[in-house]
């Protein structure tokens, strides 16, 4: 290959959500819905065996998409407040005129009061 890629990807998002409680956990649906900033570097390979260097050998993109995600949601109360989270589910955004398709999921902490 003639590039490394690197790949980063910020999704914020205002969301609503309907839960129910059971017991020591909650399930529930989350909608999403808001901009996805994407920042991809893109690195040429041996370079400076080229005589490369700067701009020659690396360039930047910066994207900005709107997007939409639909998850399912389990949280289980581990101590107190806090709450292992799991959640996946479709996720499109708008790219170039055109809706592309994609999965998203989370593992982590959450905290309810």
């Amino acid at each position: 290959t003639a590039w490394a890629v690197t790949h980063d990807e910020l999704r914020l998002r205002a969301a609503a959500d309907f839960q129910h409680e059971a017991g020591r956990g909650a399930f529930g649906i989350r909608l999403g819905v808001g901009p996805t900033i994407i920042h991809e570097t893109r690195n040429r390979n041996q370079a400076a065996r080229a005589g490369l260097t700067g701009p020659d050998a690396q360039t930047t993109a910066l994207s900005l998409l709107p997007s939409v995600d639909l998850d399912a949601v389990v949280g289980l109360h581990i101590a107190g407040p806090w709450l292992l989270m799991l959640s996946g589910g479709p996720s499109a955004s708008w790219v170039s005129g055109d809706f592309k398709a994609g999965w998203s999921a989370l593992i982590g902490t959450g905290w309810q009061p």
